[in-house]
């Protein structure tokens, strides 16, 4: 397929599960980008990112400390503060296994919250094409073309296949775009042999 006029006319919508093309110029794959999309990217972004991970790791931290000094003062008062302790002990089991169900809820809040208007260049029909020399991301509204060697990384998830453009953003394609998983996985092998070859290429 011709990446140059991804769709004709603009109007026209792709399956939302689509046979994987694939010619001497590489592999296509068209698919419906959803706002769930966006909210997985978010989420592995913050899971994924230095910053990001360093933010998180500090509010473990103050959340273990409060914790720890909750449980201090009940067992150091006399009689021991057993409500006290009892707070402790709820508050810790929070920190472990409630907090990063909170943090996965405020991350989808906030990007439904971010794209709360139109979302006209944000989710809908989508095209990505990959080819030893570039990947091509397209809309019925824009396409970008990069050269592998601009790519920063590729992370595959369960839900999806990552190319990074950017340390924050990423060219989404979701699993459910492929008739089946050897497909996809074919697709991510793809990405990641074009990707690998681009280190060794330099430009004047």
């Amino acid at each position: 397929m011709d990446p140059v006029n991804p769709y004709a006319p603009p109007g026209n919508t792709p399956p939302l599960v689509s046979r994987l093309v694939a010619d001497d110029s590489g592999l296509t794959i068209d698919f419906e980008l959803t706002m769930d999309d966006i909210v997985a990217w978010s989420q592995t972004l913050h899971r994924t990112n230095q910053t990001t991970r360093r933010g998180m790791r500090s509010v473990w931290l103050m959340f273990s400390l409060v914790t720890i000094l909750i449980l201090l003062i009940s067992l150091v008062s006399r009689p021991i503060n057993y409500p006290l302790a009892a707070t402790g002990v709820v508050f810790g089991l929070f920190t472990m296994g409630g907090w990063p169900f909170v943090y996965r809820w405020r991350v989808q809040r906030l990007v439904h919250r971010l794209y709360s208007g139109s979302r006209i260049n944000v989710v809908g029909s989508r095209r990505v094409v990959l080819s030893p020399e570039f990947v091509a991301y397209s809309s019925p509204m824009s396409q970008t073309v990069t050269r592998w060697a601009g790519i920063e990384g590729i992370i595959a998830e369960p839900q999806a296949l990552y190319i990074l453009v950017s340390a924050i953003s990423a060219i989404p394609v979701p699993r459910r775009a492929f008739a089946n998983d050897a497909d996809f996985e074919r697709f991510v092998a793809a990405a990641r042999d074009f990707h690998g070859r681009s280190s060794s290429v330099t430009f004047r």
